[in-house]
């Protein structure tokens, strides 16, 4: 996955859909990013999957497809 970014906005690109496959994410996981390294070749991250069983009148009340209606995971 690639990470990109300037003094404004940052994000992940290519790579992102592959990424969500390779650890069948699904709605409602999260995902942590943790930065542990940073160099000239490239950003490194160790990520954590959070699995989420989110009970579906809940999922389709919150929604979660935008910042404004996001679901949170405590």
């Amino acid at each position: 996955m690639r990470f990109t970014g300037g003094r404004h906005i940052q994000r992940l690109e290519a790579g992102w859909r592959s990424f969500a496959l390779d650890n069948a994410l699904r709605l409602g996981d999260g995902c942590v990013f943790e930065l542990v390294g940073c160099d000239g070749e490239g950003i490194v991250f160790r990520v954590q999957v959070l699995r989420a069983e989110i009970p579906a009148s809940i999922r389709e009340r919150a929604g979660g497809y935008t910042p404004s209606s996001a679901i949170v995971l405590d």
